[in-house]
């Protein structure tokens, strides 16, 4: 009888004597195994008998299993235990007569050829992706999202091919020269990059059709928006201002004095627009000391607003809420001391302890988004992020280039409560880097050549944990539209 090793397909034979069983001999190299043993003496030299199987000190054995569900990727469910996913080598077939040293084959048969090395047919059809494309360009595919493609059963690290829509032109005038133009979503990847109207107003972008919200900060702060438009065709939109009422502030203060350099922003509260900035910032202390003036939309006396102040860099302050639903119509508003928060301390590391530099960090309120900073991972990953006390927050760590690498996961921390000042250390996982490759098609079935191409794994945060990657940098198509992108799969 034959009993297969899991990690190489070495073979074991079992004899007997009478009516027990004699091993004869045992996995070459160790690694989980259907070998079975009683002792370390039915073991190879450098294995021990563990739960009844030969493995290498240390090996955390074989995986026990009902379905091939409870198994990693790429492995099955070989009675009761997870074993890499792998095709039997065909039978070999019966050799036939030799004649003058040509060998003789019967009608209908081939001869024999050399087999290459296994074909990686693993199953990640349970990975669910959005392909993220950037192109520029005003004809052929727009920049968009692809969402819910999946990889076919069985057939390995391939995607099926992802057919792009055409766009059209979407343009008008800003209000105003040099003003930032952006389109929001909930995944910027999905969009094009922000612009500037050039010096007679004008914007434009090249778009599939599809529901669209757009946002024009001035070069003064003030901001516009247009939500929720519609464009199936070439489409003009023009962005007018706001009239507004100018609100004044403050002081800003700590224990010691007014606080000048502080960038006061406004947000709408109340109206379809809430959450989304009205005014992108003014500074305090440019008349007097702590104090601001901010132009708020009027809105007729119906608009509400909340300010939200940032600290000069290197301030010991976070962002916070400085006043909530104020009135641009109303009185002034009173001095506001600001107060200080708890820090997130620590270190970002790969697996082994080695530090990683470089590593982006976000924290991000879990009930109001406005509440969001980043930092990056210093030396020997040092990292340090303010927040405010008795909040709670999302932590994200995307690795670095370098970490990407090195096969390191990304980590996400749904859920933090910061009460006092905080220290986490976080070790990125290693993951198995595997490399997907497909094809990006026009209508037509024509490749799509020179975009700009994410992979972004779709997949719920529900605990703290570290999760899969693909590279955070695009790759570009080749000249037929194909591309290939690494990706970190954790089990």
């Amino acid at each position: 009888m034959k009993i297969k090793c899991s990690s190489l397909g070495m073979m074991l034979l079992v004899g007997a004597i009478g009516s027990c069983p004699v091993l004869l001999s045992g996995c070459k190299d160790g690694g989980n195994t259907t070998v079975k043993c009683t002792g370390d003496e039915d073991c190879p030299d450098g294995q021990q008998c563990v739960g009844g199987n030969c493995q290498v000190p240390g090996d955390p054995g074989p995986k026990t299993c009902q379905n091939s569900n409870e198994c990693p990727i790429g492995y099955i469910c070989d009675d009761g235990i997870c074993q890499p996913y792998h095709t039997e080598p065909a039978e070999e077939a019966d050799a036939g007569t030799q004649d003058g040293g040509d060998q003789q084959m019967a009608d209908g048969d081939q001869a024999e050829t050399d087999q290459g090395p296994d074909e990686d047919i693993r199953d990640f059809s349970n990975l669910n992706f959005t392909v993220a494309v950037a192109r520029g360009g005003t004809s052929g595919p727009a920049t968009q999202c692809v969402n819910n493609v999946r990889p076919p059963s069985n057939q390995g690290a391939v995607l099926p091919d992802v057919t792009l829509a055409a766009g059209f032109v979407l343009s008008g005038s800003a209000g105003s020269p040099g003003a930032q133009v952006s389109l929001l979503a909930d995944r910027q990847e999905c969009v094009p990059a922000a612009v500037t109207s050039d010096g007679s107003s004008n914007y434009a972008f090249y778009l599939p059709s599809g529901s669209y919200n757009l946002q024009v900060v001035a070069a003064n702060g003030l901001t516009a928006h247009e939500r929720n438009f519609n464009i199936s065709s070439t489409t003009t939109k023009n962005i007018s201002m706001p009239t507004t009422t100018d609100l004044n502030g403050g002081p800003l203060y700590d224990s010691n004095a007014d606080l000048d350099g502080w960038t006061v922003m406004a947000y709408y509260r109340n109206t379809a627009l809430a959450n989304l900035l009205a005014h992108n910032g003014v500074l305090t202390g440019t008349a007097v000391d702590g104090e601001f003036v901010i132009p708020l939309p009027s809105g007729g006396g119906s608009e509400r607003y909340d300010l939200l102040g940032y600290p000069q860099a290197g301030a010991n302050f976070p962002l916070q809420i400085l006043y909530e639903d104020v009135n641009p119509a109303g009185p002034d508003l009173s001095a506001h001391g600001v107060r200080e928060g708890g820090t997130i301390m620590g270190a970002i590391t790969t697996s082994g302890g080695l530090g990683a530099p470089g590593c982006m960090i976000t924290v991000e309120n879990t009930l109001d988004a406005r509440l969001k900073t980043t930092a990056s991972s210093g030396t020997n990953g040092a990292y340090q992020v303010l927040k405010l006390d008795g909040k709670r927050w999302k932590i994200a760590v995307i690795p670095s280039g370098a970490a990407f690498g090195l096969g390191a996961a990304s980590y996400v921390q749904p859920d933090i409560f910061v009460a006092t000042d905080l220290t986490a250390d976080i070790e990125l996982a290693q993951a198995e880097q595997v490399v997907f490759s497909g094809k990006l098609i026009d209508a037509g079935g024509g490749g799509v050549a020179d975009a700009q191409v994410r992979l972004l794994i779709n997949q719920a945060y529900l605990a703290e944990d570290d999760y899969s990657l693909c590279d955070p940098s695009p790759v570009t198509t080749d000249a037929n539209g194909v591309f290939q992108i690494t990706c970190n799969l954790l089990p």
